[in-house]
This record gives C-alpha cells, structure tokens and sequence, in this order.
C-alpha cells in the first residue's frame, strides 16, 4: 500500500492565493456569476 505524506509546510503558491482570493472578492460583491475559461488551479 502507498503512503502519502504531507509536508508540515506544505501551502499553495502566492499565485494560486492570489487566484483563490480575487474570485471570492467577486463572489462576495455579487453580480450575474462568475466565468472562468479553464481551471483555477491546475498543479499537476
């Protein structure tokens, strides 16, 4: 069986936070929906 192991650290780059926090800026203000062409966070 695998093991995932987690940094104690582990954190989303300032991007992806930046990403995160500009669509619940949006979401909070309202309006017709939000579009998002492609995904948000793609780390792969």
């Amino acid at each position: 069986m695998s093991r995932i192991i987690v940094a104690a650290h582990a954190s989303f780059c300032p991007g992806v936070r930046r990403a995160v926090t500009l669509l619940e800026q949006a979401a909070a203000h309202g309006g017709e929906g939000i579009y998002c062409l492609g995904e948000i966070i793609h780390n792969r």
